[in-house]
């Protein structure tokens, strides 16, 4: 479909059929309407599919019900109807009334971030632990580009595969090689994520919360920067 059809298609997806140009469908004006209902009626679909994927945990907390009827008020709204169907869950977490399933929603579409962020070295003990303490200390580390966090709402409620109940309220996610892992840390971490706006080293961090930064680490949340000492 050519750019200029595609700009007239979405302008009658969006706006009706009295903006149907002349030529966008074959056929008689009814016959018109009627490949227009069709079409919509698939990219409707399609998009209902593409968040039900999106948060499937979500979904089966809240109840298939429930889920459907949020989803359709969010999908029907005018900020939704432009964006790329890979974003089609951006925004639709803090839709969510319940805290436990806001935090799930909200884990789950940090989760699908990390798992398409851009591929780094993750920092590991092991590259670290032949280190003298002075050049440990001045090692200057960033995030790692696939590293997320989610502050959460009702800590003692998250329900994740394989992850045991805990109170500490940051949820952290990476993924240093193919799989995004989850991680717990406490509200004392919370200052390691400013410090980390920009590379810093990690003498600065372990001066913040050291049991947190060996977690950050053992986790492949950061990496190191290329000006960094490795000797």
């Amino acid at each position: 479909m050519r750019p200029d059809a595609q700009i007239a298609m979405r302008t009658a997806l969006e706006r009706g059929p009295a903006f149907v140009r002349d030529g966008l469908f074959s056929g008689s004006r009814a016959a018109q309407l009627r490949g227009l209902k069709a079409y919509a009626n698939t990219i409707s679909h399609a998009r209902f599919v593409a968040l039900e994927e999106t948060f499937p945990r979500t979904r089966e907390m809240m109840g298939h019900d429930a889920f459907h009827q949020l989803a359709e008020a969010f999908l029907s709204a005018d900020s939704n109807l432009r964006g790329p169907i890979r974003l089609i869950g951006s925004g639709f977490p803090a839709l969510v009334p319940d805290a436990a399933a806001r935090d799930l929603a909200a884990a789950e579409w940090h989760w699908l971030a990390a798992h398409g962020a851009a591929e780094a070295e993750a920092l590991t003990l092991h590259s670290i632990k032949e280190l003298s303490p002075e050049v440990l200390v001045a090692t200057e580390v960033s995030l790692h580009p696939a590293t997320r966090t989610v502050m959460l709402e009702a800590p003692e409620d998250l329900a994740w595969d394989g992850m045991p109940k805990s109170d500490d309220p940051i949820l952290l996610l990476t993924r240093p090689d193919v799989d995004v892992l989850l991680h717990r840390l406490p509200t004392s971490a919370a200052g390691l994520f400013v410090q980390l706006r920009s590379p810093t080293m990690l003498g600065s961090l372990l001066e913040i919360d050291a049991d947190s930064v060996t977690t950050l680490i053992q986790a492949g949340a950061l990496t190191r920067s290329k000006e960094s000492p490795t000797t």
